[in-house]
């Protein structure tokens, strides 16, 4: 099976406001995300091949935005 990175944006009252926006193109194994001062979140993934995983990042701003994903080490 196959596991990508997937994010949505939510109300307070928990109603989806934006539909699954998928973060990764590859499998994906580890991930870790950080809130920001601005109120979006900083995402950390490897993804890949799993003998060598790639470690990417991308940023999602206070409006559930996602940014482009940049490869940080491969």
């Amino acid at each position: 099976m196959l596991q990508r990175l997937m994010a949505a944006t939510y109300s307070p009252d928990l109603i989806a406001l934006t539909g699954p926006i998928k973060l990764s193109r590859r499998d994906t194994y580890h991930y870790a995300a950080a809130s920001l001062p601005d109120g979006g979140l900083r995402i950390v993934w490897t993804s890949g091949f799993i003998s060598e995983p790639t470690l990417y990042t991308l940023t999602i701003d206070g409006l559930g935005r996602p940014s482009f994903a940049e490869e940080v080490r491969f």
